[in-house]
């Protein structure tokens, strides 16, 4: 006897704790949804920081394209000058080819410093564009804006900056 009434007992528990889940999931999905603030570097938060116009946003929406298109150009490169460079070390395992495993690193090494001067440059230039179209209240805000989520100003533009960034010596050769 005492043995079913501590089954009773235990199905009473279960089921008790299996109640006050659906009750909890019932009640949970009947609440409002709390909004979820977006995120920093979102682009309609900042058109909203800046109180941008409808022209101005379609501006902002172009220069910023191009700069994602550049960036995605920068490292599917920087990929293929990985993937390269691991080729050739594999082919230079013995001790004797140690100095030509230094020079494929250093011209990779070349490669993505080259890759992340013109990643940075064309983002100064976005930066430089964006500023031009800004009124000086939404130019202010803007600077601010950069100061807090890049953590760096971009550097001045220069016209040349883009153009010293020259393809390696090996890269003009194989072509």
């Amino acid at each position: 006897m005492k043995r079913h009434g501590t089954r009773v007992l235990m199905f009473a528990v279960f089921a008790l704790t299996l109640s006050a889940g659906v009750v909890a999931g019932l009640l949970a999905s009947r609440m409002p949804a709390k909004p979820v603030p977006a995120a920093p570097a979102d682009a309609s938060s900042l058109a909203d920081a800046l109180q941008l116009a409808p022209g101005q946003r379609e501006q902002m929406r172009q220069i910023w394209e191009g700069v994602r298109d550049t960036a995605n150009d920068c490292s599917t490169q920087a990929q293929k000058f990985k993937d390269q460079r691991d080729d050739d070390v594999q082919a230079l395992l013995p001790d004797e080819k140690k100095a030509a495993y230094r020079d494929i690193q250093q011209a990779y090494d070349t490669h993505c410093a080259a890759l992340k001067v013109r990643r940075e440059a064309e983002f100064d230039k976005a930066v430089e564009r964006t500023k031009q179209m800004l009124n000086p209240g939404q130019r202010d805000k803007y600077e601010q804006i950069l100061k807090s989520r890049v953590g760096r100003e971009p550097a001045p533009t220069h016209a040349t900056a883009h153009e010293q960034v020259a393809a390696p010596p090996e890269a003009a050769a194989a072509q």
